[in-house]
């Protein structure tokens, strides 16, 4: 999205590598972003973002406002709340 390779290095660098995991998508989670995103109003990325973050018991960091909308689904904090 626009980022250099150093740049998303320098941002990983900040969170600790045993608190990073891979994580998959499955066709049931693209139909529910599907459906978040028409009732909620947010883009279907947002939504498949927050449906892994909540299907995988992670906190979702982002200063995007689109999560506001997705309250009560999963948990938001902003970067600055994790330092």
């Amino acid at each position: 999205m626009g980022y250099t390779i150093d740049e998303i290095n320098t941002i990983f660098n900040v969170v600790k590598p045993n608190n990073l995991r891979k994580v998959h998508i499955f066709r049931e989670n693209l139909k529910e972003a599907r459906s978040i995103s028409i009732t909620r109003n947010v883009p279907k990325s947002n939504a498949l973002f927050a449906i892994l973050a909540r299907d995988n018991n992670a906190i979702m960091v982002s200063r995007d406002k689109h999560f506001t909308k997705l309250k009560g689904l999963v948990k938001t904090k902003k970067p600055e709340e994790l330092i």
